[in-house]
């Protein structure tokens, strides 16, 4: 069937259309990351939610945010709550989450719905956290908290098997934080510690 000069001019107009508006949404998007990093989110089980300044956001994703202090909370039915607290820079970042099963979710139940719960993403997951507190120790005495200082951690996406140690304290305390690792029995300045406004004296 022979294409008519009137079918023609549709065919190229649709295509401008559509043309445009591609390019008007490349524009848009490129406008709306402006300013902001790539944050990944890698949850499991993959109906995780995430919380963070009044907003939610379910499963594996990526989002852009301005720089500055978040914390992001996750949570499912099931399994126990998990907050991280980070510093977001001008650089894409990625946090993970691989939430505990409580009492409510049975071994029997997460065998014979292992679908529904992500199992294979959990146990990578599970992996990937044993190789992390394999080559840094002091995973197993996180997250320390009190009414004083907090002490936690992120992984280090620019090091392979790395992390931060994030200490969030009023001035005043954050030694009182140092002090608490070194009484864990670890060596703060041997650690990449992040201060959170707060020079760090390890590294000068």
């Amino acid at each position: 069937m022979e294409i008519t000069e009137s079918q023609k001019k549709y065919i190229i107009l649709a295509l401008s259309i559509l043309c445009a508006a591609m390019l008007l949404l490349t524009i848009s998007t490129i406008i709306g990351r402006a300013g902001k990093a790539a944050v990944s989110f890698v949850v499991s089980p993959d109906e995780t939610q995430i919380e963070f300044n009044n907003q939610k956001i379910t499963g594996s994703r990526t989002v852009y945010l301005k720089p500055g202090e978040y914390s992001f909370k996750a949570t499912r039915d099931g399994f126990r709550e998990n907050t991280i607290q980070t510093t977001i820079k001008d650089k894409p970042i990625r946090v993970v989450f691989a939430l505990i099963p409580t009492g409510k979710v049975s071994k029997s139940e997460k065998s014979t719905n292992a679908p529904k719960i992500d199992k294979i993403t959990t146990e990578a997951l599970e992996k990937e956290q044993t190789k992390l507190a394999e080559a840094n120790p002091v995973i197993k005495k996180l997250p320390i908290k009190n009414l004083i200082y907090s002490i936690g951690y992120r992984a280090d996406s620019s090091k392979e098997n790395g992390i931060i140690v994030e200490i969030d304290a009023p001035k005043g305390y954050k030694n009182a934080a140092v002090n608490e690792i070194r009484k864990a029995g670890f060596d703060p300045s041997k650690l990449n510690i992040n201060f959170r406004d707060y020079a760090n004296p390890f590294t000068e």
